[in-house]
């Protein structure tokens, strides 16, 4: 039998709901309103969102709004960010480089990915030291 206490999802179940869920929609978007995919994704997580929000205001007995308030509340956002979901992003992101585009584009991305990172981490410090 199952306790109420363990229906409680853990970050990992999180994570795969919220990928299957992008990817539904990312489906309906493609074949069906054929916006650009993050606008497209954007707009209906919105209009997702709304219809929830709506049923929960006016279908009695409805309480997603403390379901998913008391949910973020037993998520670790660092953790559940930094562990899992960055890793899958910058894979996601890495697999839609165009190499040919960064070979010709080589020199700005080194400047970048080298000099803009150590200017900005310097930058960011005296700003923490400036405040603290």
């Amino acid at each position: 039998m199952h306790d109420t206490a363990s229906t409680a999802l853990s970050a990992f179940d999180i994570a795969a709901i919220l990928v299957v869920a992008s990817a539904l929609l990312g489906w309906f978007n493609h074949h069906f309103l054929k916006l650009p995919h993050v606008i497209g994704l954007t707009v209906m997580g919105a209009l997702g969102a709304i219809g929830l929000t709506v049923a929960d205001a006016f279908i009695p007995g409805v309480t997603l709004d403390d379901w998913v308030a008391d949910t973020l509340q037993q998520l670790n956002f660092t953790e559940t960010l930094l562990q899992g979901m960055l890793s899958f992003l910058l894979f996601a992101g890495a697999l839609h480089v165009d190499l040919d585009r960064l070979k010709v584009a080589w020199l700005p991305v080194l400047l970048l990915s080298t000099v803009g990172v150590m200017i900005s981490t310097v930058l960011v410090g005296l700003a923490m030291w400036g405040v603290g």
